[in-house]
């Protein structure tokens, strides 16, 4: 056994200086390659690997066996971490920024992202999605769905869609019998009661409604019999009132009427 101590060692060419495998660094040679015991560092210059065809690797980093685990640190010049990568005994690997953990892939593949997750270009999902979530756009950015909705879970406008939704909620009835304020009128022969409203005609109707209304009248009566005559339809309209009532508005839309009825629907899905 011999031993060379030199403060350094120059090639004798421009080919450089070659060690013959198996060469051991501060500690036994290997049966083949090269084996360091410590620290190497490659300071102001290039680590290059080569990936080995017969292993499909080219960096291989084993776990400690105290831990179990294989870690790919990210330092500063000073050595203190910026991250890391870490693969744990059960095979997840672990993407830790700042001392934390940002993303997780399980064994499996699923890939679990801890905190926001931006896409600054566009993303194509290719299988199912689920955001367990709030998912928010940009309102410059409407998302767009090719399919038709056929199954209940499937996205859809359900705003847009509750304007169209008839539901006691959003359809309400109205009836005025007699005058615009229920009072009576005067006939041929005497003077006719009218009689309460019904429905929401005189309700305030919270939020925007659509009202469809019409009016009838009377024509004549029979002071014989006091039997009076009503034409089906004198007048209808179509008006929209916001936290309003029927009874407010109608005037200006059906006139006076002596009768008139409709209906209420609502198109503010806001309130809804």
């Amino acid at each position: 056994m011999s031993e060379l101590k030199v403060n350094s060692i120059t090639p004798l060419s421009t080919t450089g200086i070659r060690f013959n495998s198996p060469v051991g660094i501060n500690t036994v040679a290997p049966n083949s390659g090269l084996q360091i015991n410590g620290k190497l560092n490659v300071v102001d210059n290039n680590l290059e690997v080569v990936t080995v065809g017969t292993q499909n690797y080219g960096i291989k980093i084993k776990a400690s066996p105290s831990t179990n685990e294989s870690i790919l640190q990210f330092a500063n010049y000073d050595g203190s971490e910026r991250a890391h990568i870490k693969s744990t005994a059960s095979g997840d690997l672990i993407f830790n920024t700042s001392g934390v953990t940002a993303a997780q892939m399980s064994l499996g593949g699923g890939f679990n992202v801890l905190s926001t997750a931006q896409f600054n270009k566009p993303v194509t999902f290719n299988g199912t999605t689920q955001f367990n979530n709030q998912a928010t756009f940009l309102s410059n950015f409407i998302p767009k769905c090719a399919g038709v909705p056929t199954v209940d879970e499937h996205l859809v406008n359900l705003a847009y869609l509750k304007k169209f939704t008839f539901s006691p909620n959003t359809v309400k009835t109205w009836q005025v019998f007699g005058n615009v304020n229920n009072g009576g009128f005067n006939g041929c022969c005497s003077y006719y009661n009218g009689c309460a409203s019904t429905g929401d005609y005189s309700t305030t109707l919270a939020g925007k409604w659509l009202i469809i209304g019409f009016s009838f009248g009377q024509r004549g009566c029979s002071c014989y019999d006091n039997e009076q005559f009503h034409f089906p339809i004198d007048r209808s309209a179509v008006w929209n009132i916001s936290s309003n009532s029927v009874q407010s508005t109608i005037t200006t839309y059906l006139g006076a009427p002596y009768n008139a009825f409709g209906i209420a629907v609502k198109i503010d899905v806001a309130t809804v």
